[in-house]
Parts: structure tokens; C-alpha cells; sequence
């Protein structure tokens, strides 16, 4: 069931580091609510290796990477209030998990929740995609999200 604004934002190919890293930050609008659908990570590598991804809200915003394009998903429609950022460079804190998963980077790690079960952003509030693990070497990422902007 929908009752907002669908939108999906992302990257493709950005290098993360080896050591555990924001990929993704939603920040919402102080005057909407956010409802998360659904989160891809996958890596560009021919190593086989394990990484946690975890999905948390955040207390706070530290640098929070490079701004990511939010694409409407209904042609047309209004533009969102909120954002997407990439792989940030300080990592944020005041983290309160609400999902944790080990995949292997071959097999990427793909989140749709059950509607009942689909994280809100609160109006001002962030969440966060981490990979919670240091990795073997750097690799490239790519990164997707699609959620809806209600309010």
C-alpha cells in the first residue's frame, strides 16, 4: 500500500574503503516521514569474501559523503524534500539497528521488508547502510534505495 511519494536514489562503481563504512544516508525533511522499501548493496569484486550490512537510524549526521540523484518513480511527480548521500568519510553515531545481515560480496545483500516491517524516517531523522565489517580490499560498490516520502 502506498501513500506517498515513491522515489529511488543510489550509485553505481564507488570505491569504499576496507574498513567498516557508511554507504548510504537518508536524511529526512523536518516536515515528512520516510518509509524505507527496499535496500540493494553489491560489490564489484572477484573476491570472495563475507561483509555484515546493517540498517540503523541514526542520532547524528557526520561528513556524509557525496550527493546522490533522487529519481521520481512516477514521471512527472514533484521533487523530494529529503536526501541521499553516498559513502560518507566520518561515519554517523547514535546508531539504533533495525536489521543486520552477513552476505558474501559476490552475492551482494538485497532488503525488501514486509510492509508492517518497513523502517519510518522521522521527520528530521536519518538512517544509515553500513557495511559493519572490514573487508580484505578495497572494492568498488554499488548502492540502491527506494523509499516514500509521506507528509
Amino acid at each position: 500500500m502506498k501513500y506517498g511519494r515513491m522515489f529511488a536514489s543510489g550509485y553505481v562503481g564507488t570505491t569504499a574503503s576496507t574498513a567498516a563504512k557508511e554507504l548510504m544516508h537518508v536524511l529526512c525533511s523536518a516536515s515528512h516521514v520516510i518509509a524505507v522499501h527496499e535496500v540493494a548493496i553489491t560489490g564489484r569484486s572477484t573476491s570472495s569474501e563475507f561483509m555484515t550490512v546493517g540498517i540503523a537510524f541514526a542520532a547524528t549526521t557526520n561528513a556524509v559523503g557525496t550527493t546522490c540523484a533522487l529519481t521520481p518513480l512516477v514521471q512527472g511527480q514533484t521533487t523530494c524534500s529529503g536526501n541521499v548521500y553516498g559513502v560518507a568519510s566520518s561515519n554517523a553515531t547514535g546508531l539504533t539497528y533495525v536489521y543486520k545481515e552477513a552476505v558474501n560480496v559476490l552475492n551482494g545483500f538485497h532488503w525488501i521488508p514486509t510492509p508492517e516491517c518497513r523502517p519510518i524516517i522521522k521527520p528530521g531523522g536519518r538512517l544509515v547502510v553500513r557495511r559493519e565489517t572490514t573487508v580484505a580490499t578495497d572494492f568498488a560498490v554499488d548502492a540502491h534505495i527506494v523509499f516514500e516520502e509521506i507528509g
